[in-house]
């Protein structure tokens, strides 16, 4: 997972609607009639890095929607927040899909209060590991409640699904055989790991955890 930093401005379309309708009756009639969806998009794509915060893949790869991190459904009051919005992968149009779902999509209107790691809470991506398989499990050293949550979010958003494994695995192999590559050029290997931390580009967590962080 990756933190989000939701910008101090909020968008004009969506604070409008919030004054106007805080506590909407139908939550989901009311968010289907917004139409100031493309704005949130807009606001929120350059902080997420232009990857999903649930699982990291680049939102350009299935497409991307706008995710209610606490359900609208059974929680009216975030139907319009601002903070409780987040742009997630797949796109509704590509649904149903052979090679599955996970994330938004996966949970529907699964949340556990307790449980949920939210990408607004700083220290998210703090919760998981990633094996050399590609599969997602709970960082080691964690509390049983924090390792309770990684399993929570693992299961609920279906983030080991294979398609994920896969993707993982395939990034962390293709970014060894980089590496591997360039030897003992301390320059180019920095230059290498700054583009692998570029906007859109996949799975930054996976790039710290194996190959060091670089700003």
């Amino acid at each position: 997972m990756i933190p989000v930093q939701h910008p101090a401005v909020v968008p004009p379309m969506l604070d409008a609607e919030y004054r106007r309708n805080p506590l909407p009756a139908v939550p989901r009639e009311a968010w289907d009639a917004f139409g100031g969806k493309g704005e949130i998009a807009t606001a929120l794509e350059p902080v997420q890095k232009g990857l999903c915060p649930y699982c990291e893949e680049s939102l350009t790869t299935w497409g991307h929607h706008i995710d209610h991190v606490v359900p609208k459904t059974g929680h009216p009051p975030g139907t319009f927040l601002f903070e409780n919005l987040v742009l997630c992968c797949i796109n509704a149009h590509q649904l149903p899909a052979p090679w599955g779902t996970s994330c938004g999509h996966f949970r529907g209107g699964e949340y556990n209060p307790v449980l949920f790691v939210k990408p607004t809470e700083p220290d998210c991506s703090d919760y998981f590991s990633c094996r050399l398989s590609g599969e997602l499990r709970p960082a080691p050293g964690l509390s049983a409640d924090r390792e309770a949550r990684a399993e929570y979010m693992i299961r609920e958003l279906n983030l080991k699904c294979e398609r994920l494994n896969r993707r993982r695995r395939d990034w962390i192999t293709m970014m060894q055989k980089m590496m591997a590559g360039l030897g003992n050029d301390e320059e180019a290997i920095k230059w290498y790991l700054r583009d692998c931390l570029q906007h859109g580009k996949p799975f930054i967590t996976v790039v710290r955890e194996y190959f060091g962080w670089m700003d």
